[in-house]
């Protein structure tokens, strides 16, 4: 669903063998409890055969086993069973750790044609995301349209950021320590009257229906899968208006 091209290996044996016979690819995800191998000796072999190759590797934990992922080996790991926003999240976190430092800042973009967004539509923003790649990039694409967005580490920093400032509108991640998107947006519901309330728009690695009704269930405005692209967050913000 986010347009990546994966392919599996039921063994550690066929992972190894589908490497040695040339494929190459950005990233791998191994399981750390396998029959014949397992995944701390397996991390070991692929780092042999891909002699050198700039491939993170991910682990993937069994909740209640001990074995837990070496350092000197896995870049991350995500743990059993899997949630599509820490997938996400561990993903990107494993290739931001590849990157060249000139390439983990976001790039500047010019501005769109007819002058920045925030110009023609402004709007006070909050970001909820405790991710710091995910941060990164949505505090860029924001400035990219203009917006001088405030950021929230979690959902109950959302929610003190919007007691104390009337946001017009705030991106608000789903999985957050603490307080998730779904309870912090009840929360802000409960305290905010209807007409200074801000629109809450859901952020997520999830992209099927029954995650977006969880989400409007929840009193949410708005919907957005990651990864974000300008697209999207530019129909978000037109959808979004001032608050008195």
């Amino acid at each position: 669903m986010w347009g990546l091209s994966s392919v599996a290996a039921a063994s550690g044996e066929d992972a190894l063998s589908v490497i040695k016979h040339g494929e190459r690819f950005d990233i791998a995800i191994v399981d750390m409890q396998m029959p014949a191998i397992g995944g701390a000796p397996l991390a070991t072999e692929i780092r042999k055969a891909i002699d050198g190759a700039a491939m993170p590797l991910v682990g993937l934990i069994t909740p209640g086993l001990r074995e837990a992922p070496h350092p000197e080996v896995f870049a991350t790991s995500v743990t059993k069973p899997i949630k599509a926003s820490h997938l996400y999240d561990a993903l990107i976190d494993a290739l931001e750790r590849t990157k060249r430092p000139a390439e983990r800042v976001p790039q500047p973009v010019s501005s769109p044609a007819g002058g920045r967004l925030a110009d023609r539509h402004p709007l006070r923003v909050l970001v909820a995301e405790d991710n710091g790649v995910n941060q990164k990039v949505a505090l860029a694409m924001l400035r990219h349209f203009g917006y001088r967005a405030d950021l929230a580490s979690d959902g109950v920093e959302a929610v003190e950021a919007v007691r104390r400032v009337p946001y017009d509108v705030v991106f608000m991640d789903l999985q957050m320590p603490q307080l998730d998107g779904i309870g912090a947006t009840k929360q802000i519901i409960a305290e905010q009257p209807p007409d200074r309330r801000p629109r809450i728009v859901a952020l997520t690695a999830n992209a099927f229906d029954e995650d977006r009704e969880e989400c409007l269930k929840a009193g949410m405005d708005d919907y957005v899968s990651k990864p974000l692209t300008t697209e999207t967050l530019e129909a978000a913000l037109l959808r979004a208006g001032r608050i008195a």
